[in-house]
Order: C-alpha cells, then sequence, then structure tokens
C-alpha cells in the first residue's frame, strides 16, 4: 500500500481549496434556483388565464432572505402581489380567487370557478426542478475536485 505524505504547503494549499468548496457550490445552487424559479414563472405565466394580462404580470420570484437554517438559498414564486415585475401595474390581488374559485353561496358574488394556474404547474414540475437542483450540485463538486 502507497503511503503519500502531504508537506505543509500542500496542506495548506489543500486547506484552502475545502473552505472555498462551499462557496462554489453554494453559487452553483443560486444559479440552479434562479433558472428553476425564471422556468417556473415563464411556465405559470403561460398557464395563467388572460383577461387584461394583470394576473400574468403579476407573476414572479424573489430571493427570501433570513431564513433560518437555510443558508439563504430560498426563493419565493408568488402571484397578484405589489411586487410584481411591473410595480403597481402587476397587482392582480384576485390571483387566489383564480386559481380557488370562490363560494356560489356568497350573496354578494355569484361564485367564479377556479381556473387553477399556480400551484398544479408547481406540482408538475416539482421533481423536476429538484433534478436539476440536485445535477447542478453534483457538477459543482467534480469540477471542484477535478481542479483539486
Amino acid at each position: 500500500m502507497a503511503r503519500t505524505r502531504f508537506n505543509r504547503q500542500k496542506q495548506r494549499a489543500l486547506n484552502h481549496k475545502l473552505r472555498r468548496m462551499p462557496r462554489i457550490v453554494r453559487a452553483a445552487l443560486a444559479d440552479a434556483l434562479r433558472d428553476n424559479a425564471e422556468w417556473l414563472t415563464e411556465m405559470q405565466r403561460q398557464a395563467a388565464p388572460e383577461d387584461s394580462g394583470n394576473l400574468r404580470d403579476s407573476i414572479g420570484w424573489r430571493w427570501t432572505r433570513n431564513v433560518a437554517g437555510r443558508n439563504n438559498l430560498s426563493i419565493t414564486v408568488f402571484a397578484g402581489s405589489r411586487q410584481g415585475k411591473r410595480g403597481s401595474e402587476g397587482n392582480a390581488f384576485y390571483a387566489r380567487f383564480v386559481e380557488f374559485g370562490t363560494n356560489p353561496s356568497d350573496k354578494r358574488s355569484h361564485g367564479v370557478r377556479a381556473q387553477p394556474f399556480f400551484f398544479p404547474t408547481y406540482r408538475m414540475n416539482k421533481k423536476r426542478m429538484k433534478n436539476r437542483v440536485n445535477a447542478a450540485q453534483r457538477r459543482a463538486i467534480r469540477r471542484f475536485i477535478a481542479s483539486v
């Protein structure tokens, strides 16, 4: 069995690379998450019913900050928020009414049939997005190990 010895310089270089690895993997994960969020929001915009276009324009995503235990690698996808791409133009407060419908027994309205566009699209693509993130992580680790 061959035995190798590291001198101090090689040991320091290896330790430096190992400390850098989480940053490299984290950057790759952030890129994969951003790509997934953009792809998912585009799919949801295509699935959204179009009347005036406000609902479609209100679908977007943002980084979620200060989430405990997540290293700030978390994304929130939203619809009907004031924080849409076009600011106040993208405000579609009624997104949840379109997604889930309204109760026809309500005296003030006649009820609206549900036209789900948000959650079915997410559930349909959830596994694919998870696989993309895992593949990006594996690629980053392999790239890092090859550079050692």
